[in-house]
């Protein structure tokens, strides 16, 4: 006779009774979780016609304005809402600013009344005050200066005479200044001083002052006043006084006393006085010159780059080509 398994049916049985638990128990978490999203969604409906009331009664407000601004005079609505009127507009279209030929097209005084009108809208935009206009002349000129093309601004501000005459000047003398005491301002006044041959310090004078100066005759004679343009005036040469320190202080290798070094040994009657330099030195000095580019060319003789013949004078001065009969050739160096 088989036996009936009592164990496994009691095992099943509590199975059963347990699933049936847990289903219970997620039916009520879930019944709990629709509860709570039922709740907020309440809330937020309740939000949600509130901000709707708050939007009507700020579109009727806006509405009101709106009546209360069409329903103002035609001055009022001018002076409150806009610089000009429509009507002031449509007139100022028929005739416009306009500059040609080195002046503007309208009269005096409608320049004035607009420059005026264009002033007290600039105070308005940029906060200017009765106490103080700074903020609208600012805005102005800022204005002008980033929204006007290059070509209006020279041909309106090349007649004015305030920016000709004191503007640009005072721009321009700053910068005068700081050009005049630079070394390239020195550097230009060694050029000009050895400009086809060492000027001197007569003829460097004279050249400093005719570039810069010029004769004006008054009641009482002759005066000498500085060249310009526009007010401007031109930038000088370095004074005479001031470049030969400059000159001094460049450095141009060792200088020997002829007295002193090849006199020796002569009567006192024919012993001279002066100075040389050693002429290998020099040449190395050349040399160094050329290759470290100062001189801004390519040292090209002799169709040979770095390549040069040096010749001397009967009296020992640079004269001439290698192959006259006032030089002879010393030597030539060769770098490569």
């Amino acid at each position: 006779m088989p036996h009936f398994k009592v164990g496994e049916y009691m095992k099943k049985c509590k199975e059963v009774r347990n699933a049936g638990f847990m289903t219970k128990r997620n039916l009520r978490d879930a019944q709990a979780e629709v509860s709570q999203l039922e709740m907020e969604l309440q809330r937020k409906d309740k939000l949600l016609r509130g901000l709707q009331e708050r939007k009507r009664r700020m579109d009727a407000k806006i509405s009101n304005l709106e009546d209360e601004v069409d329903s103002l005079p035609e001055k009022s609505r001018f002076t409150q809402c806009s610089i000009l009127s429509d009507r002031a507009v449509e007139s100022r279209k028929k005739h416009p600013t306009r500059f040609q030929n080195k002046k503007f097209s309208s009269s005096l005084s409608v320049q004035r009344q607009r420059r005026k009108e264009t002033f007290a809208a600039a105070q308005k935009i940029h906060g200017g005050s009765e106490e103080t206009e700074v903020p609208g002349a600012i805005g102005i000129v800022d204005t002008a200066l980033v929204k006007c093309s290059q070509s209006i601004l020279v041909d309106v501000m090349s007649v004015n005479q305030k920016f000709n005459q004191s503007v640009m000047p005072s721009i321009y003398k700053p910068k005068l200044g700081e050009f005049e005491s630079s070394t390239e301002n020195m550097i230009r006044s060694v050029s000009v001083y050895y400009s086809g041959g060492v000027a001197g310090k007569k003829k460097y004078r004279k050249i400093y002052k005719d570039s810069s100066y010029k004769i004006a005759m008054q009641s009482k004679g002759k005066k000498r006043v500085r060249l310009s343009v526009n007010n401007c005036p031109i930038p000088r040469l370095v004074p005479y006084n001031k470049l030969m320190p400059f000159i001094k202080s460049i450095p141009v290798g060792s200088m020997y006393s002829v007295y002193e070094t090849l006199c020796e040994g002569l009567d006192e009657e024919y012993k001279v006085h002066g100075c040389y330099r050693n002429l290998a030195e020099l040449l190395i000095k050349l040399a160094e010159f050329y290759l470290s580019g100062c001189s801004g060319h390519t040292l090209v003789w002799f169709e040979e780059e770095y390549k040069f013949y040096v010749s001397l004078g009967g009296d020992g001065a640079p004269f001439g080509k290698h192959d006259t009969a006032c030089a002879w050739l010393v030597g030539f160096l060769n770098i490569g």
